[in-house]
């Protein structure tokens, strides 16, 4: 990837639209993306909508570590153990995240090449618009905008749901005989989700610092545990075999379906590799950063997790303790290595605070990407939920209705014993259905349409080139073969209390899409408004300074 920036990067003369403003128009977007690159000029810079001109507000550093705190791979892989170990067991953990790592690294470079030239906070939803046949680009745009949406509202609930989880575990150790009730865990659930509310309306100003810090404390808390876990369970360690051919299957399904079940807990650990790009309006030449971030991240991220799992791996134990316990997979081999209950929750707080990063990032992206979706009249009251609130200078309607939407969703713990399960499985299914639209619309249509729809000319900042048509095609099959498996309940027989409720989340995003789409979309929705402008914005980094 080529670190030059474009040459002649201004400053907008025009001042911005105020916060929120909608085009009163709904005649169709320009639609250059697919034809002739547009001459953008800067004065018109300033006609662009609310959610395409923010604060700058981010460096680079801090947008890999935003992007590596959304996905803080070792500790949501850590902490979902008890997906795998009972599919697959340490063969699904380590040479299944090697799948996993294979198949997202696949899907984001897919992404980042398309992201080099088309920088949007729309992401997947605009790429998917600029890259279909005309005739089928609005509502293939529309419907994949609302599964980007609602796979960000699940990825988002995750951080709520792996820290209640943490919480509890941190309990149940220290009080075996406290039986955690389910409405104890949701309330947990909602105080992480509210506080990832609270720190993104009021303290915008310092989401550059938590970024940069959420990179260095999860790396930090991966060292750690590393180095603790192997120094005090040592010289009991298990064997090489135990840890790398052991086979475990529990779930009553068949060995192949039980691995891929397994694989959501590597997968999910990856997912969301889209996120830098809906931040792309507050981050500098961002038709370089952010393509250099998606790579980034789920790199770093599959290589400390297969580390530090490996040494999870080889301090535990007691398998079956393990999988049994009431304080979680990660919080119990902790302490089977350290034997000392204190080192065990000191140690758990590098999990329980990358959390909370986790649950501020998720947000910040989730909710700029609802915004955009509304600033294009693709939600119901789209004025309401694009605009800004001019005293914080954020999105506050739209971080406010994810975060509704989020506890909402948090309601699955009252009466399912698999409510994690159903929530991390929801965000893997939508977001990588969501992620295979454009690079599926590429490997059809043809590769030459990334130079068609470039907002620059000359050589792409990253480009696949002949690599692109395999990878992209391991993308999409890696994307839709393990949503299929990733609807299945994790464990047979099937009960009402165990069966997994990601059908049921998706039933609901598609529902209230085609609902969306009969009552307001189809009157109102022509497409992402000035895709063009708001492009030109995010490639020049034209963003108003702090």
């Amino acid at each position: 990837m080529s670190a030059s920036s474009s040459s002649g990067e201004a400053t907008a003369a025009a001042g911005p639209a105020p916060a929120g403003s909608v085009p009163a128009t709904t005649a169709a977007p320009s639609t250059s993306t697919t034809a002739a690159k547009p001459d953008v000029a800067v004065e018109d810079l300033g006609t662009v909508d609310g959610p395409h001109i923010h604060q700058s507000r981010f460096s680079f550093i801090a947008i890999v570590g935003l992007a590596f705190a959304i996905l803080n791979s070792w500790v949501a892989m850590s902490a979902s153990l008890n997906l795998a170990l009972p599919s697959g067991g340490p063969v699904a953990v380590l040479w299944g995240l090697i799948i996993s790592a294979l198949g997202v690294m696949a899907i984001a470079a897919s992404l980042a090449e398309i992201c080099a030239v088309l920088p949007s906070t729309g992401g997947p939803y605009h790429w998917a618009f600029a890259l279909a046949p005309k005739k089928h680009q609005v509502g293939l745009a529309y419907f994949a905008g609302w599964i980007t949406a609602g796979g960000w509202v699940a990825l988002t609930a995750t951080a709520s749901s792996l820290g209640a989880s943490f919480i509890t575990g941190i309990i149940s150790l220290m009080h075996p005989t406290f039986e955690v009730q389910p409405y104890q865990t949701f309330l947990l659930y909602v105080a992480f989700a509210l506080g990832g509310w609270a720190v993104n309306v009021f303290g915008a100003k310092i989401l550059d610092v938590c970024n940069r810090a959420a990179l260095f404390w999860s790396l930090t808390g991966a060292l750690c545990t590393i180095i603790v876990c192997l120094a005090t369970a040592s010289p009991t360690f298990r064997t090489g075999k135990d840890v790398f051919g052991t086979y475990v299957n529990t779930t009553g399904w068949g060995n192949f379906v039980a691995f891929m079940l397994g694989l959501l807990q590597s997968t999910f650990g990856l997912v969301g590799v889209d996120g830098a790009t809906h931040m792309v309006a507050e981050m500098p030449r961002a038709h370089v950063n952010a393509p250099r971030a998606m790579l980034l991240a789920p790199a770093i991220g599959a290589l400390t997790s297969w580390i530090v799992l490996m040494s999870l791996l080889f301090s535990l134990r007691d398998y079956d303790a393990v999988t049994e316990s009431s304080a979680g997979a990660l919080l119990a081999i902790i302490y089977q290595a350290t034997a000392n209950m204190g080192g065990s929750v000191a140690l758990i707080m590098f999990p329980v605070i990358s959390m909370c990063f986790t649950a501020v990032g998720l947000l910040t992206a989730s909710s700029r990407t609802s915004q955009a979706l509304a600033a294009d009249n693709g939600l119901p009251f789209p004025r309401f939920f694009a605009s800004e609130t001019p005293w914080v200078k954020v999105p506050v309607p739209a971080i406010t209705m994810n975060t509704v939407w989020v506890i909402i969703f948090g309601c699955v713990y009252l009466g399912s014993s698999s409510a994690l399960n159903a929530i991390l499985s929801a965000s893997v299914v939508l977001l990588q259905f969501a992620y295979a639209i454009p690079i599926l619309l590429l490997l059809v249509r043809g590769r030459h349409l990334l130079d068609e729809v470039a907002f620059h000319e000359g050589p792409r900042h990253f480009n696949l080139g002949k690599f692109g048509y395999p990878i992209g095609a391991w993308a999409v099959f890696f994307a839709l073969f393990t949503d299929v498996f990733f609807l299945f309940p994790p464990e047979r027989p099937v009960t009402g209390t165990n069966m997994n409720y990601t059908v049921v989340a998706v039933a609901v995003v598609l529902i209230l899409a085609a609902l969306s789409w009969i009552f307001h979309g189809r009157k109102h929705y022509r497409g992402p408004v000035n895709l063009d402008l708001a492009l030109e914005v995010a490639r020049r980094g034209l963003t108003r300074r702090r």
